[in-house]
């Protein structure tokens, strides 16, 4: 593999956190919930660090990190975002009562 090659897929990569980053920072907004707030804060964080980790690693090897483009795959619109934060939401909302339902009994 040359360091083309390299710089390219670790470009790839670097979309990718981005993409995730910005799910939980946006799952993060639509939470009601304090601790979801907190997890998805927390993920979003490193997953920026992440990125960052490899934006180095490309300028190491004497390439440019390419700039941010648009949303890939199914999570390009802030709706489908919330939808799927809202699903989390649900199973979060479901666990919780599954625990507190064997602490009843």
């Amino acid at each position: 593999m040359t360091t083309g090659q390299v710089i390219s897929m670790l470009n790839d990569l670097i979309q990718t956190s981005l993409d995730g980053e910005l799910f939980l920072r946006t799952a993060g907004e639509a939470a009601e919930d304090s601790e979801l707030k907190g997890f998805f804060s927390e993920y979003a964080d490193e997953r920026a660090a992440f990125t960052a980790e490899l934006e180095r690693e490309v300028e190491r090897l004497g390439g440019t990190p390419e700039p941010p483009g648009p949303v890939a795959g199914h999570a390009g619109t802030r709706e489908v975002i919330e939808g799927q934060y809202h699903s989390i939401r649900r199973a979060h909302d479901h666990l919780r009562s599954l625990r507190h339902g064997r602490r009843a009994a």
